[in-house]
């Protein structure tokens, strides 16, 4: 996770996660997704950002639930989905 900070919205799907987090900054807020696959190391959870050929299609699914949940809730706000590419090009 991000800077421990919780998400405000999670999916998941099996073993696959996105995680929705708000940002504020002095522009204004804007949200963020982390997606993490859960693997299990003796007794405790693990999360890794690297993904299988098979978890391929389970990532996607859960991309395009997050990405509509992202446009149906971000309609009200103007800076919601980040900045542009023009703002995010260094």
């Amino acid at each position: 996770m991000e800077n421990n900070k919780k998400p405000i919205h999670q999916i998941r799907e099996g073993l696959i996660v996105a995680s929705v987090f708000e940002n504020a900054t002095s522009k204004g807020s804007f949200r963020t997704v982390a997606v993490s696959r859960l693997y299990r190391k003796g007794d405790a959870w693990k999360r890794s950002a690297s993904f299988g050929r098979n978890d391929v299609p389970t990532l996607c699914k859960v991309l395009e639930q997050i990405h509509a949940w992202l446009l149906e809730t971000s309609s009200s706000k103007p800076n919601a989905a980040g900045p542009t590419d023009q703002e995010a090009t260094v």
